[in-house]
This record gives structure tokens, sequence and C-alpha cells, in this order.
């Protein structure tokens, strides 16, 4: 039998409506989840998920604002750093922990563990912002892989996530959430100048190449309901961005969960 992961969700302002059936979906479809976990200012009382409030961070948007110097999408790099941080700060959930977009929504099952290895999902994004970010961070964390690790959803272990800290906070004696602020290139902050997952994602090839396997999803990124077909994808994301029409949640709960 499998170990058992938790998962945690993220949600921002504009994720209420999609955070709702992303939980649903994780219980429904990902496999060996114990515990849903979501992360919020306020408590969003999703059934069948636990609350944590983002109160018990060392950050918050006051404070990546101040550090970053920008308005624009201090949101955005706040909820990277709650998904990296969740398993140090949350004690309470397991070592592997599935962080999940909150506009992100399983429609078939889906397996973040074979026998024992994490599995990480495939994209094709490059954007050499995010690489330059990491060099400054520490040297040794460059692309390992033709593919990227941004996939809006990745499961991540507490132990490696603290390895990935400490030779960051060692390199520059700060705290790792504030070297990643600092590291992103000020030109960029108020744009996509870092991200987490590929951070992580190389981190693991370069450190525990053994203990993982590289599977692609079929996933994609949707722009409206009707391109919200299990039997295309195994996980679809719905950006609020990219939406061409409002979302009619009743109508996408009903061809989630028919």
């Amino acid at each position: 039998m499998t170990a058992p992961i938790d998962a945690m969700i993220p949600i921002g302002p504009r994720d209420l409506d999609t955070s709702i059936l992303s939980a649903r979906a994780v219980r429904r479809f990902v496999e060996g989840v114990r515990n849903i976990y979501v992360v919020a200012r306020d408590n969003p009382g999703i059934e069948g998920t636990h609350f944590i409030d983002e109160a018990r961070f060392p950050f918050d948007l006051k404070l990546v604002r101040t550090m970053l110097g920008v308005e624009e999408r201090a949101g955005w790099y706040l909820q990277q750093l709650l998904k990296l941080y969740f398993p140090q700060v949350v004690s309470e959930c397991l070592d592997r922990v599935l962080t999940v977009d909150a506009d992100t929504i399983f429609l078939r099952a889906s397996r973040f563990v074979d026998n024992g290895r994490v599995v990480f999902n495939l994209g094709d994004e490059f954007h050499r912002p995010y690489f330059d970010h990491m060099r400054r961070m520490h040297p040794s964390l460059r692309k390992l892989s033709a593919h990227s690790g941004i996939t809006h959803c990745m499961l991540l272990d507490r132990r490696w996530l603290a390895e990935l800290m400490d030779l960051v906070e060692q390199r520059h004696r700060q705290a790792f959430w504030q070297v990643f602020l600092t590291s992103v290139a000020p030109e960029h902050r108020g744009h996509s100048g870092a991200s987490e997952f590929e951070t992580y994602f190389n981190f693991c090839l370069s450190r525990h190449p053994a203990d993982v396997l590289l599977r692609q999803f079929r996933w994609g990124n949707v722009e409206t309901i009707d391109e919200v077909r299990a039997d295309r994808y195994d996980y679809v994301s719905l950006h609020w961005y990219r939406r061409r029409e409002n979302l009619d949640c009743n109508r996408l709960a009903s061809i989630v969960f028919p």
C-alpha cells in the first residue's frame, strides 16, 4: 500500500470559486491523500479541509511588498513562499505534501508516489529569469532537464525542502524566504521573476535523482468550461486571467463530478 500524503491549497482573493472544486477533486481523484489543508488569510470554510492561517508563516503580504518594493505580483510571490514553507511551518502535516494551485482541478485518478518515489509531472514552459534567479540563490541551482517543473501542482518532501533551504541559507546567512525575494531581479519584481516549482524541481533532480520519477500527465491550461474534458486531461487549470467567460461553478461541478 502506498504511504499516505497530505495536500495543501493556497487560496488568494480571486481563487475561492475554483478552490472549492479543487479541494473536492483532490479528495476524489488523487491517490493516498490523508488531509487537505487550505492556506488563506480568512477561513473559507471548505468542507473536508483543514484551515491554516497565513499568520502562522514568518512573512505576509505586506512584508513581501516591502521587500520587493512593488505592489504588483506580491501576492503571487507570497503564494510561492507559502507552498515552500508549508511543510516546515505546519508540523502536523505529513512529510510529503502535494501543493495544488487553487485554480487547478483534477479530472481523473492521479498518483504522485510510485513505489516510494516522488512523481514529478512535466511542463514545457521556459522563462530565463527563473533560472537566473535560481543561480543568484546558489550557483549549484541550474536547469537540469529539457522539461519544466511548472505544472501547477507538485509533491514536496519536508526533508528535501530543508536541504534546499539550508543550502541557500548557508551561502547567504539569511533566511531562505528573504534570499528568495531579494534574489528577484529588480526589473522582474513586478512581473515573473522567480518560480518555486522550477527551483525545487531542479534541486531534486540534482540531489535526489534516484528517488524521483518523471511522468507526463495529461494536463492543460484552459480558457472555457467546454475545454474541461476528462477524456482529454488528467487535470486542468482555469487561471482567472485567461478565462474567456464568467465561471459557472455549478456547470463546472457537473462536468468534474458527473
